[in-house]
């Protein structure tokens, strides 16, 4: 099959889409250039134009995806017609399937660096959803489910960061250890639950409404 021919920017931006989808299928270790190159239908000189090698497609790709997540993410959250229990379980899918897909990535990958940089990608995931965690609890302060007065300072931006980074550290924890498996539904779920709980939240039904 023959190239279609594309502006610069279109084909750049085609081989980290086509990348991304070999990384999460296969992994890093198992993603050859060769085959980033055959699913473009390209050439050597063609990807080494855009790339110095697959460490640089691979950040491309993580860099994009992050993009990608966070923006949706944002999209959700700040659209207030959206029922904020939905918005919850919205961040729970999301957050699951980033830390899982990153997983797959990660766990076959043997260099140290892209190791370390996807680590680095996460910590970002977590700092990206602090703002739109900030949104769902003043949203949560204005209904009268969370009071101001139970947040420290009434200070929901630092209440946000607590919740964000404790999401992120007990998601860290577990996909840190080989022996366990994807990161499921349930134990999200329980995050979230106990995230709500340290906001004061005594009715947790909104995980299930």
């Amino acid at each position: 099959m023959s190239r279609v021919l594309m502006a610069p920017e279109e084909r750049k931006a085609e081989l980290i889409q086509l990348a991304s989808k070999l990384f999460f299928e296969k992994g890093y270790t198992d993603t050859k250039v060769r085959d980033i190159i055959a699913a473009a239908h390209g050439s050597q000189g063609m990807f080494y134009h855009y790339f110095s090698s697959k460490d640089d497609i691979y950040r491309a790709v993580m860099e994009d995806y992050i993009e990608n997540y966070l923006r949706e993410l944002r999209t959700a959250f700040y659209n207030d017609e959206i029922p904020i229990n939905e918005k919850l379980v919205f961040l729970m899918s999301k957050f699951r399937a980033a830390f899982n897909a990153c997983r797959t990535v990660m766990d076959s990958s043997d260099n140290t660096d892209n190791v370390y940089f996807l680590l680095e990608l996460k910590s970002r995931i977590a700092m990206g959803i602090i703002e739109p965690i900030q949104h769902i609890i003043d949203q949560l302060i204005a209904l009268n489910i969370v009071k101001r007065e139970d947040i420290l300072n009434g200070d929901s931006y630092t209440a946000a960061t607590y919740v964000a980074y404790g999401i992120h550290g007990i998601v860290n924890s577990r996909s840190a250890d080989p022996k366990k498996s994807e990161i499921g539904e349930e134990e999200f779920k329980s995050v979230i639950y106990y995230s709500l709980k340290t906001l004061g939240v005594e009715d947790t039904s909104l995980l299930y409404k």
